[in-house]
């Protein structure tokens, strides 16, 4: 990463595609409420400054995005692309977004990831997070 530091803003005229390509290639997400250009769109217009970029060379090859709702923060769609993994990149990400949810005041943190995705429980696990005996439930309005 340039640097080694996190880069949380980037210019939407220059970047925005690129981060959604990276998004589309990393997720392959097929449903429409999750195509990445409306959810990253829709993320950039909170304008909180909770969406965070790692770059290499002014190439994407990271992401996560977080949100607090004035008690609890969440972590979404932290990934790295598959040649940058195993660097660190995606710890920095996640302490990243963290720090700045602790910032606004946050008093826990949780997360979600598809039970297809289970191989990312030990990367969480190893930044302390665990299991929480909930039950997660969704409703979908948006079908695109």
């Amino acid at each position: 990463m340039t640097g080694g530091a996190v880069t949380d803003v980037f210019e939407r005229s220059r970047d925005f595609n690129q981060v959604v390509e990276f998004c589309e290639k990393v997720f392959g997400y097929s449903t429409a409420h999750n195509a990445p250009a409306l959810t990253i769109d829709k993320k950039l217009a909170e304008d909180d400054g909770l969406f965070f970029v790692a770059l290499s060379r002014e190439a994407v090859v990271g992401t996560v995005m977080a949100g607090y709702d004035g008690h609890r923060g969440w972590i979404y769609s932290l990934a790295v692309m598959p040649e940058y993994r195993r660097a660190g990149i995606g710890s920095r990400l996640l302490d990243h977004a963290e720090s700045r949810l602790i910032a606004f005041g946050c008093v826990k943190i949780k997360l979600q990831f598809l039970e297809t995705n289970f191989q990312v429980m030990s990367f969480y696990e190893r930044h302390g997070y665990e299991v929480d005996p909930v039950i997660s439930m969704g409703k979908q309005i948006y079908r695109g």
